[in-house]
């Protein structure tokens, strides 16, 4: 054979060789799966985690209402609606970038395994939707992207998924819950009384010309700044259980067509304890006065300079 047709038989077979590891990756047998997750979340009506950040202990969520129910060990609250929202989200086309593992072996270093991921079970009532483990966050500074290993629980391929998931579904019990304190319009209300320590309290009320401090004008813009500053407020850390004794301070927020509202500030060694009837389960803390301040200003913000 010349010199010629050995470059032609070289040629031919890498060009073959490239056809056929083509042919063998556009088939099923490169094991790629185009989805790993797609679900009508409308149909989900539990979520179990197992998350590494809450050592691999059972949180599970249920719907219930238009609301969610979180259950951890000994602890049932609300859930925080907004972060259930964001794993349903993730739960409608969870599509893979890349197959990046394909034996248990490998499994460690994606963070996947049982011990090390965060596993995600979704239910339609007893039927397993879903069932997934989230790994390992991977950062690309070069394209500043993100993605995230996940394994779905009865296969051994590894993947990775666009995205923060871990951000997503790996936390603690704690930070699922619903961190609510106070939320209202603006338009529904009506009167805030401030009852404080030797009877220094007040009236904030509204009529068809404004609104008073007592009896007399309010700073409208004084007003209307206070209540921007505490209208969605909310807590992150909760307190371990109900403070006894009174109240040192109260803000009662009456509405229009609504409940009101009752806020409720209890001092103790460590700061203050905070507590909302639009949140009745729930007990917050501070160790700082800031949210107390905020809360449970003095008459004289209120009044026309």
């Amino acid at each position: 054979m010349n010199k010629q047709n050995k470059t032609l038989l070289i040629i031919l077979v890498v060009l073959l060789a490239v056809y056929f590891g083509n042919e063998y990756l556009s088939s099923d047998n490169r094991n790629f799966r185009d989805t790993l997750v797609a679900l009508d979340t409308t149909a989900v009506d539990k979520i179990e985690l197992y998350p590494q950040a809450n050592e691999q202990q059972l949180i599970t969520l249920r719907r219930q209402g238009n609301g969610w129910q979180l259950q951890a060990g000994n602890l049932t609250d609300d859930a925080d609606i907004s972060l259930v929202k964001g794993m349903l989200n993730e739960l409608v086309d969870m599509r893979p970038q890349r197959l990046v593992a394909t034996s248990s072996e490998q499994w460690a270093a994606h963070e996947v395994a049982d011990s090390l991921g965060t596993r995600v079970k979704v239910y339609d009532g007893e039927k397993l939707l879903a069932d997934f483990i989230v790994g390992k966050f991977n950062f690309q500074p070069a394209t500043r992207s993100m993605s995230t290993s996940v394994r779905l629980a009865e296969d051994e391929d590894v993947y990775t998924v666009e995205g923060f998931m871990s951000s997503t579904f790996n936390r603690k019990a704690s930070d699922l819950r619903d961190k609510t304190f106070i939320n209202f319009d603006n338009s529904q209300l009506q009167a805030l009384t401030f009852t404080y320590p030797a009877d220094s309290g007040f009236v904030l009320s509204k009529n068809a010309a404004g609104w008073l401090v007592d009896i007399d004008p309010a700073d409208s813009a004084a007003v209307a700044g206070y209540l921007s500053s505490i209208k969605t407020l909310r807590f992150n850390t909760f307190a371990d259980q109900a403070p006894a004794g009174a109240p040192a301070y109260r803000l009662q927020i009456n509405r229009s067509g609504l409940p009101a509202i009752m806020l409720s500030a209890y001092a103790d060694s460590s700061g203050y304890v905070y507590h909302s009837t639009l949140n009745p389960d729930a007990y917050f803390k501070s160790a700082s006065d800031r949210e107390k301040k905020r809360l449970f200003v003095p008459r004289s913000k209120f009044i026309r300079q």
